[in-house]
């Protein structure tokens, strides 16, 4: 399943506004998180993607960054394809 909120971070006292997206498993964790600027379609680059991996006791073991870089340049539809480090 998947959610689509809008939140607000504080880096360096600068407040921004981003889209958030999230997909979770049918266990309830969070698989995927996807921030971008407001207005940014799923399908267009502009995310900043992550990917969790879990333990058998559902406890967070990893969340690696797609492209493994912090770039606000990938595409929400493609997360489950990209790769993750």
């Amino acid at each position: 399943m998947s959610q689509d909120g809008i939140f607000t971070c504080n880096p360096l006292g600068a407040t921004q506004h981003q889209i958030l997206n999230a997909e979770y498993d049918g266990s309830g964790n969070l698989l995927y998180l996807g921030l971008a600027a407001p207005g940014t379609a799923n399908g267009s680059s502009g995310w900043l993607i992550s990917k969790f991996t879990y333990d058998g006791s559902n406890r967070v073991l990893t969340k690696r960054f797609a492209g493994g870089n912090l770039d606000y340049t990938k595409v929400w539809d493609n997360r489950a394809a990209l790769s993750y480090s």
